[in-house]
């Protein structure tokens, strides 16, 4: 009598989704080391962050109103908050309308720096792989101009079907990288 043995198959973690966003979903940048941890809360999503490794990390929790667009984030060496005049919820349909702005007001501290304009300018969709998942991604470009402040530009890839951006590139004026992030791994808590 001959006895067929299946062999034992691998268990493959499916690519996390919004639907893992109540439990929690994990970003990771090895090299240099970059942790985001992202989990829904009653004003949108709120972020963990750890930049570097040792004495030397750094530790930041984010407040985002849309996946897109962080409205504050606190760390030791100061709270930066912004308000924003527009309905966020618009950024899910980036990609009919093109372009999203809002007027924000800045605060460091609590102490008011600014007033200023945001801008998250629909460019195109782009298949982006992280780990062993890819999603199609709304490729953004976002500017940050508050009247006291340098301009900020930054280059994101938004991965909807997550609700995360899953790579940021900072970017001069003429659009040249001046940082990134781009996460290796996802996973759902």
């Amino acid at each position: 009598v001959l006895v067929a043995m299946a062999a034992p198959v691998a268990a493959q973690t499916p690519c996390p989704t919004r639907a893992d966003l109540p439990g929690g979903v994990n970003l990771v940048r090895i090299e240099p080391y970059f942790a985001s941890s992202f989990s829904l809360a009653a004003y949108g999503l709120t972020e963990t962050r750890v930049i570097g490794r040792g004495e030397d990390a750094r530790n930041v929790t984010a407040r985002y109103v849309h996946g897109l667009l962080n409205i504050d984030q606190r760390e030791a060496r100061g709270d930066f908050a912004m308000t924003l005049d527009a309905d966020p919820a618009l950024l899910d349909r980036l990609p009919e309308i093109g372009v999203w702005e809002s007027a924000v007001s800045a605060t460091w501290n609590g102490d008011f720096v600014g007033h200023g304009v945001y801008a998250a300018i629909f460019v195109e969709t782009v298949p982006w792989e992280i780990g062993e998942c890819t999603y199609d991604t709304w490729y953004v470009q976002e500017t940050l101009v508050i009247d006291t402040l340098d301009p900020i530009f930054v280059d994101k890839y938004y991965a909807p079907a997550l609700g995360l951006v899953i790579a940021t590139v900072m970017v001069t004026q003429e659009g040249e990288a001046i940082s990134n992030v781009v996460y290796d791994e996802v996973t759902a808590r």
